[in-house]
């Protein structure tokens, strides 16, 4: 089963009982200038070549039956706006920036995915602001309203109530970024640099495995994507249980875990710790992972609340 065929078996109207609720997050670090991401080839392609009327989504009554393909330039200004827009985005301006973002001219599936785009790099390159960018991808998949989509099998799938275009785009997202995961650590090992541009190198590539993660992680929290995509991603994480999958592995259960070990998937979780006790086991691991997969037990035990949060209180 691919990873797109686990995450359409939610109903879309399940996305409306999400109640948006902010934990405290780390104080808002420098924003990293990074570049636009390119349209794909093909999608830059189809604004050039496009002959024919594009298909007009029926979830949304519009008089419109056909719209002119966006201009290049129009596209990039409005990412730049998006970008601009995400780069002062916090807990405390969440619903200001939201509604600028919004009120941008955002309304057919191409430009859509440029937007998707830009946040999920926003999110991986900013852990710590990976729930803010869950929720924003939340509250965008309620309020957006995509009238234009040229991709004629999403509009089936669409019609057929399995999903929605935002859903639909989000997950392409998500199962191209993780699968970058072996990527990366190829590209690490392939670099040839100094000492110490090479371990620069090899921890911005972690770091963006484990935003990836993260980001995966926050968006189950809210419902757009299923059950079944995180248990994917826990037995992929432990197949191969090397450093970076180890701390993958408990950034995600830090995660999900209290959402995940409920009544109905409690035994596939029992399964998951067992698994995690038995690396733990393991005399060539070093410290430093044997201490974090501790602390998730532990976590785990403690219903999983943490340590810190239950002295406060």
């Amino acid at each position: 089963m691919s990873f797109r065929e686990l995450c359409l078996d939610v109903p879309v109207e399940v996305f409306d009982k999400i109640d948006l609720i902010f934990t405290e997050q780390e104080k808002k670090k420098d924003i990293v200038e990074f570049q636009r991401r390119k349209e794909r080839a093909q999608n830059k392609a189809n604004h050039r070549n496009r002959r024919k009327a594009p298909v007009v989504v029926n979830l949304h009554k519009s008089e419109k039956a056909w719209k002119r393909p966006r201009d290049e330039d129009e596209k990039q200004k409005l990412y730049r706006d998006v970008t601009i827009a995400l780069n002062k985005i916090t807990r405390d301006n969440f619903d200001k920036v939201c509604s600028e973002i919004l009120n941008m001219k955002i309304d057919d599936d191409i430009i859509l995915a440029g937007v998707i785009d830009i946040i999920f790099a926003k999110a991986i390159d900013e852990p710590n602001f990976g729930a803010i960018y869950a929720q924003l991808c939340h509250k965008l998949s309620i309020d957006l309203k995509i009238e234009t989509i040229y991709d004629e099998e999403a509009l089936k799938a669409i019609n057929s109530g399995r999903t929605t275009i935002f859903r639909r785009i989000l997950l392409n997202k998500c199962q191209q970024e993780y699968s970058k995961k072996q990527q990366w650590k190829l590209e690490a090992d392939k670099v040839v640099v100094a000492e110490d541009d090479e371990e620069v190198e090899r921890l911005k590539i972690k770091r963006r495995a484990l935003g990836n993660i993260i980001f995966i992680g926050e968006l189950f929290k809210l419902n757009l994507l299923t059950e079944k995509i995180i248990h994917f991603c826990i037995n992929d994480l432990l197949k191969n249980p090397e450093e970076e999958e180890i701390e993958s592995l408990c950034k995600l259960l830090i995660t999900v875990g209290s959402k995940l070990d409920s009544s109905q998937s409690r035994k596939y979780v029992d399964e998951y710790f067992q698994r995690i006790k038995n690396i733990i086991e393991i005399p060539e691991l070093n410290n430093r992972l044997r201490f974090s997969l501790m602390d998730v037990v532990d976590l785990r035990k403690n219903n999983w609340q943490s340590k810190k949060k239950v002295k406060s209180e």
